[in-house]
């Protein structure tokens, strides 16, 4: 699972602790993987915006390898020249 913090409201990086928060304290931490990627996107006018976002994935998962390239892979993809 990939969430993405909102940030309509510009509270994003207080979402994004939250989850941080939650995810430690919690009893998923033995069979739940939680990667971080903070995505800088290019925007016009050299603009650049945020996007703080995680993935949630079981251990045990036989894909996660690849799972874990492509998501890895979403700033490069979101940035690319159209």
């Amino acid at each position: 699972m990939i969430y993405i913090c909102n940030d309509f409201d510009k509270k994003a990086i207080s979402r994004f602790n939250a989850f941080e928060r939650w995810y430690w304290n919690s009893d998923m931490t033995n069979y739940i993987s939680k990667i971080d990627n903070v995505i800088k996107c290019n925007l016009p006018d050299n603009q650049i915006q945020i996007i703080y976002t995680s993935l949630l994935f079981h251990k045990d998962n036989t894909n996660k390898e690849t799972i874990i390239e492509i998501y890895n892979t979403i700033e490069e993809i979101l940035n690319n020249d159209k």
